[in-house]
């Protein structure tokens, strides 16, 4: 048997740093842990929340599709319009077909001389289905406009129907604060 020949304050000194450089290393050993869990668990959150905000229909993406499809009208761009047609739309109806359909709309001059639109209503229907109601500024005033957007199989939002109506009198209301 051998006897640790250390003075005693020594042997203490040097048992105390080794307890010291442990406790330390457990310390940040574990901060590093629930430093990585927390950061890996933000991740997923984002992730998820992420790619749910995506597909959400919102007031933002109503106007975006619509005012894409009007200026696409107004411009004369027949082909990008069709292609901002809900899928299931041009399923039914050709290019051909959906051109000969604008000629015959008889308030196609608002869209001619289309200067910008505002979105005053929104609803949602069924899930995939919203309903933007607002006007459409031209050169000879506001009409009163109706798109039904619906989400395609690729979650990418189309126009199913838009009209313009200049029967019904437009006048601003307090939801036109898009």
């Amino acid at each position: 048997m051998t006897f640790d020949q250390t003075p005693f304050g020594e042997r203490e000194r040097s048992s105390n740093s080794t307890s010291k450089v442990s406790n330390r290393k457990l310390i940040v050993g574990s901060c590093g842990v629930v430093l990585l869990v927390v950061l890996i668990g933000a991740g997923v959150w984002w992730w998820v929340i992420r790619g749910e905000e995506d597909k959400v229909a919102n007031v933002e993406m109503a106007k975006e599709v619509t005012r894409s499809y009007v200026e696409a009208l107004h411009n004369g761009d027949v082909g990008s319009a069709y292609r901002l047609l809900a899928e299931e739309v041009r399923s039914r109806q050709s290019q051909e077909e959906y051109s000969s359909s604008l000629k015959a709309d008889p308030n196609s001059g608002a869209i001619e001389k289309y200067e910008g639109l505002e979105i005053c209503e929104y609803q949602f229907g069924d899930k995939g289905f919203v309903t933007a109601i607002g006007l459409l500024h031209h050169e000879g005033g506001d009409i009163y406009f109706v798109s039904n957007l619906v989400e395609g199989p690729d979650d990418a939002w189309g126009i199913y129907r838009f009209y313009t109506n200049s029967e019904v009198e437009p006048k601003p209301w307090a939801g036109c604060l898009y």
